[in-house]
């Protein structure tokens, strides 16, 4: 996502967290006369630094630097980011959503993967999961979307959730978290949530 650079310039600052492994690097500026080392400010802004397609061709170009300048003599220069080396292929799927609260809206993005070795057996663990839930209904043509229902408005025009209750909408929230967290480390969400 690109803004224009006058809006860029009037927001905010919203990145108030750095994971410990990034809040622990420090680097030497390079100039000879400097030499200081330094914690890099990473909670200045600075343009994201997000990946790119490629006009042709497959895969993505992805920053591997951050962009810094020395506190000393103002050097600029690039700090090498932490990466980690491929060892499977994960499918996401991912939804957001927001809210507006005042003058305000809150966003949250959420992200469920599995190894795509274990995505059969995933897709397989809901399935069964849909199919107790209706068994009279193929559990491939409907789907558990939580704005169908949690708000009584919207499960009572649904065609499978019309005749859920409030209490067996709390079991069925209980039940369904409890077979999320059944699966293991080869499942992984991310819910990243800002104002």
């Amino acid at each position: 996502m690109y803004l224009p650079k006058k809006r860029y310039e009037r927001l905010d600052q919203a990145l108030y967290h750095v994971p410990e492994e990034i809040l622990n690097i420090r680097v030497v500026c390079p100039n000879q006369e400097c030499k200081i080392s330094f914690q890099p400010d990473w909670l200045k802004k600075i343009p994201p630094l997000t990946p790119v397609k490629p006009n042709s061709g497959q895969g993505m170009w992805i920053p591997i630097r951050a962009p810094a300048e020395c506190p000393g003599c103002r050097t600029e220069l690039m700090i090498p980011l932490p990466n980690e080396k491929q060892k499977a292929r994960y499918s996401f799927f991912g939804d957001e959503a927001f809210r507006d609260i005042d003058t305000k809206r809150l966003l949250t993005y959420s992200l469920v993967g599995t190894n795509r070795v274990r995505l059969p057996e995933v897709e397989e663990a809901i399935r069964d999961f849909k199919s107790k839930l209706r068994p009279s209904v193929s559990p491939e043509s409907w789907r558990l979307h939580m704005t169908e229902i949690w708000p009584e408005h919207a499960r009572k025009r649904h065609h499978i959730f019309r005749e859920w209750e409030a209490g067996f909408v709390e079991d069925f929230a209980e039940r369904f978290f409890e077979l999320i967290r059944g699966f293991d480390e080869a499942f992984v969400i991310y819910n990243v949530s800002g104002i």
